[in-house]
């Protein structure tokens, strides 16, 4: 199965959904992959994508004051634990693909419609309060602070 990113899982922010997209394009291509060492690289990329995205999903989420953030990131947590076992597995020479696959689709189509997007359109509503006079609050001068940083990114390319 191919993931493909579609308008449903666009949240209004744009480093965000690219993100999101991006993860797309991760689980697609452990998809087409077909042993140990192929895997090992892209886990580790994926790991190190899901980790970085979560820490910016979370900060503005802290900024924000979104009373959902715990159960957040229990969530985040939950899926870094799960690929961090993933790896342990492929150290020892377990290559279980489908299981991965699974997992990473599985959150990717879910989490994202039904987490982050509610999270993040609360954050939207925040960013500007019209009853201060158009002046935004403390945390939402944050708030549009961390959504005005350029996107890092992660490099698509893996090093071989």
């Amino acid at each position: 199965m191919t993931l493909e990113w579609s308008e449903r899982y666009v949240s209004g922010y744009p480093e965000i959904d690219a993100q999101h997209c991006h993860l797309f394009e991760l689980i697609n291509h452990i998809n087409q992959i077909n042993t140990i060492e192929e895997l090992k690289p892209l886990l580790m990329l994926l790991y190190q994508h899901t980790r970085e995205h979560f820490q910016q999903e979370e900060e503005l989420m802290r900024c924000a004051g979104f009373s959902g953030l715990d159960d957040h990131i229990n969530g985040h947590n939950y899926l870094l634990e799960r690929l961090n076992a993933f790896s342990i597995e492929i150290g020892h020479g377990h290559f279980n693909k489908a299981d991965l696959v699974k997992l990473m689709t599985d959150w990717a189509m879910n989490h994202i419609v039904r987490n982050d997007i509610p999270a993040l359109a609360f954050i939207t509503k925040i960013k500007i309060d019209p009853l201060a006079n158009a002046v935004p609050s403390a945390p939402a001068a944050k708030v549009n602070a961390l959504h005005r940083q350029p996107f890092r990114g992660i490099p698509t390319r893996v090093p071989l």
